[in-house]
């Protein structure tokens, strides 16, 4: 959509840099990522190590009660604090 918008002309860009020092998670840190948000109580989805819009909610959900920005991004710092 940020694509399109901008070749139309319209946009003003993204809000925030991509987050550089936020490497995607592995697929092993994926699935235990998962497993601790099922352990206290969000539901993930599936523990497949895929990231999809249940296991994006629990992050938020996770992100909220932890006290952090809730963007919905899976980290390796969310894995360390759950």
């Amino acid at each position: 959509a940020q694509l399109s918008e901008r070749l139309r002309g319209a946009g003003a860009g993204f809000a925030a840099p991509w987050p550089l020092d936020a490497p995607p998670l592995a697929p092993a840190e994926g699935r235990e990522l998962q497993r601790r948000l099922a352990a206290r109580g969000f539901d993930p989805g599936p523990v497949d190590g895929r990231v999809g819009a249940k296991t994006r909610v629990a992050v938020q959900q996770a992100q909220r009660a932890l006290g952090l920005v809730a963007d919905g991004y899976p980290t390796v710092d969310l894995l360390r604090r759950l």
